[in-house]
């Protein structure tokens, strides 16, 4: 009896542990959740699922619907996919155990969707080919009836009215065919140029028509025409070109700009004739046919234009060449979009359309040598000319001698008085030039006739920016030039002293720049510069091409030039291609006594030794001594040079390269007697 208590008693237990997990689970509420508790499907079109998401149970959902004329269904475990049969109403089940829930599906009729067809002679296309000034007729339909606009993403590829798309120029585009934003066709237009043509599209090329490159550009070629513009990353103006291309002996290009005030020569167009010699005259015809009134510089020459077409005939010297400094040279065709009004940044043409055709040149052979003027000059100085010149005469100077040597230069105009307020104070002889408009005609030779002119007092002028390509103002005159992060406080001549105040010069090593132009000086001519120089500061600077260092204090300095066309004396406040390494970044300078005695050219400096590391663009070398430069940084290449000698006449040069750029290596030398501007072979 004992045992049978302990079993009964273990039964008991286990029977009220089973109906207690009963109770508990028989308790718990099972819930279904759709993913959607109506749905709305068209006739004949897309189908729709329903998801159940269950709780409360692990059974599986069972699905059903109460038409399935209607709708049918097809279900995977908790997915229901549901498809569209004809137009009702009917309702979706999910279920599980004595769980349900529902949806209400409406099938209601399918609505057409507006489509745009385009087709050619009839068959649909998406893409079209054309060549360069073919036509095509396309046709578009919308379904509905609507009407249809036409559009070219790009009129400079092809244009299309009313479904005829004209090719204009290679390249690709898209034309539409549309009836809204959303309804649209679009067709892929290819243009392309016919066999034999002249067409070529227009590339970027380095700046101021020069062989030389920069960033991003390349050097121009003959026969070719290139452009340059302006970037504001340089701290330019940001000129945007449209197109830029040449067919047929036309040139064809449009720009923006996002501002007017910036350099004059923002947008240039450049061209080399194979034909052409440097150091001769020519005369250049086109018509250029622009969108406005403005004044424009063709090759050296500033020319008014009107809107519309215009017939140009200018004059020009074939130089295509940088001089010394940064001074660019005229290219066979060279169109400046601006021209310079006296300032550092001139006049731009902000936005232009341009079409140039008819482009002729021909040698100027028959240059024409203007006649000596004659004048008088009244007690008050006002000056009377009489000039048998009938054309060609673009202003007359005033040139003013001491001794028989040429001072000074002043600009006068007939009837008003002579403006003395730049000359040193003397007694001078004075005689007219006839001063040549265009490069057609040849400066007179001074007048057989002669006056006395007193000037009192020393002059007082506050120095002009001439610019940084050298001296523009006349002979004797001192001009400047700095960058635009230069702050300059003083920069005036008096009693004989030039004096500058500068902060600020560094980014260049010509950020700061002095001028003169000596009047008697004569190109080609070996001279002893001398001057005296007061400098608040210490360091090397650059004198007419010698880097001289400046000492505190005022001292006198002498180096030997050989005058050129450009400016007799030039101070620059840095070494090349020292960039951003000014040794005397401030201060004051005072520049006094200048002087020039000719002298004869230096003996050349025998070739002997090693050959010295120098200047990347050098060549500011000692004349006689070879030297050489090699890439080390630039874009992480790395030219090394194991080998550098001169020997008996030889040189070697060993090295190797990483990957560079074209001038990855160079090897330059300075002969000092040759002459600035001659040619020699």
């Amino acid at each position: 009896m004992k045992v049978k208590g302990k079993i009964i008693i273990a039964l008991l237990l286990a029977m009220t542990a089973v109906l207690t997990l009963c109770f508990t689970a028989c308790n718990e509420k099972v819930t279904i959740t759709l993913s959607q508790e109506t749905l709305v499907l068209e006739e004949g079109g897309a189908n729709g699922n329903l998801v159940a998401t269950v709780s409360g149970s692990d059974a599986e959902v069972s699905w059903s619907v109460s038409d399935d004329t209607i709708v049918s269904i097809k279900a995977v475990g908790a997915v229901c996919t549901i498809t569209p049969l004809k137009l009702g109403s009917a309702t979706v089940t999910a279920k599980v155990g004595k769980t349900e829930k529902t949806c209400s599906v409406t099938v209601k009729e399918k609505e057409e969707v507006e489509v745009v067809t385009v087709t050619l002679d009839g068959t649909a296309v998406t893409t079209l080919s054309l060549v360069m000034g073919e036509r095509k007729t396309l046709q578009a339909t919308a379904s509905k009836g609507s009407p249809v606009s036409w559009q070219s993403e790009d009129d400079n590829v092809v244009t299309v009215e009313n479904g005829v798309v004209t090719a204009v120029r290679p390249g690709t585009t898209n034309v539409i065919a549309a009836v809204s934003n959303k309804i649209k066709a679009t067709i892929e237009v290819t243009v392309t140029k016919p066999d034999g043509s002249d067409y070529y599209a227009l590339v970027h090329a380095a700046e101021g028509a020069t062989t030389a490159t920069d960033d991003e550009t390349i050097a121009i070629t003959n026969d070719q025409f290139f452009y340059w513009s302006a970037r504001s990353g340089w701290g330019q103006q940001q000129v945007e070109v449209e197109y830029a291309y040449y067919q047929n002996n036309q040139i064809k290009f449009a720009y923006t700009c996002d501002t007017d005030t910036g350099y004059n020569y923002g947008f240039q167009l450049m061209y080399k004739h194979s034909g052409h010699t440097v150091g001769n005259y020519y005369k250049l015809t086109c018509i250029i046919n622009i969108d406005q009134d403005c004044r424009v510089n063709l090759n050296g020459n500033d020319v008014d234009l009107v809107e519309g077409n215009n017939t140009l005939n200018v004059y020009y010297k074939y130089t295509d060449a940088l001089g010394s400094g940064t001074t660019y040279g005229i290219s066979s065709f060279d169109l400046v979009m601006g021209y310079q009004d006296g300032t550092q940044t001139g006049k731009f043409v902000q936005n232009a359309v341009v079409t140039i055709s008819d482009i002729a040149w021909e040698e100027d052979t028959n240059r024409i040598k203007l006649s000596a003027p004659s004048f008088t000059l009244d007690s008050s100085n006002v000056i009377s000319i009489t000039d048998a010149n009938t054309e060609g005469v673009g202003s007359y100077l005033l040139n003013l001698y001491k001794d028989e040597n040429l001072e000074t230069t002043i600009e006068v105009e007939n009837g008003k008085a002579v403006d003395t307020s730049r000359v040193d104070k003397g007694n001078y002889t004075v005689k007219l030039v006839a001063k040549a408009k265009t490069s057609h005609y040849i400066d007179s030779d001074p007048s057989e006739a002669s006056a006395t002119l007193e000037v009192a007092t020393d002059p007082g002028y506050e120095m002009e920016s001439s610019g940084g390509e050298g001296a523009v103002a006349a002979p004797g005159v001192w001009t400047y030039w700095t960058e635009n992060w230069v702050g300059v406080t003083e920069k005036s001549y008096n009693g004989g002293k030039v004096t500058l105040t500068f902060s600020n010069n560094s980014g260049n090593w010509y950020d700061t720049q002095v001028f003169y132009k000596s009047p008697s000086n004569q190109v080609g001519t070996t001279y002893k510069l001398k001057v005296t120089i007061d400098s608040t500061g210490a360091g090397r600077v650059t004198l007419s091409g010698t880097v001289i260092t400046l000492q505190e204090g005022k001292h006198e300095y002498e180096v030997i030039v050989t005058e050129s066309a450009n400016s007799s004396f030039v101070l620059v406040m840095g070494v090349e291609p020292e960039n951003n390494g000014q040794e005397i970044t401030e201060g004051t300078i005072v520049i006094s006594d200048l002087s020039f005695e000719k002298t004869d050219a230096p003996t050349p400096t025998p070739v002997t030794g090693g050959i010295a590391y120098g200047g990347e663009t050098d060549a500011v070398a000692k004349p006689g001594t070879w030297i050489y430069w090699n890439d080390q940084w630039w874009q992480g290449s790395n030219v090394t040079v194991s080998t550098a000698t001169l020997k008996d006449g030889t040189i070697t040069l060993t090295y190797t390269s990483t990957g560079s750029n074209w001038f990855g290596m160079q090897l330059f030398y300075k002969d000092s007697t040759h002459v600035a501007s001659e040619n020699y072979k």
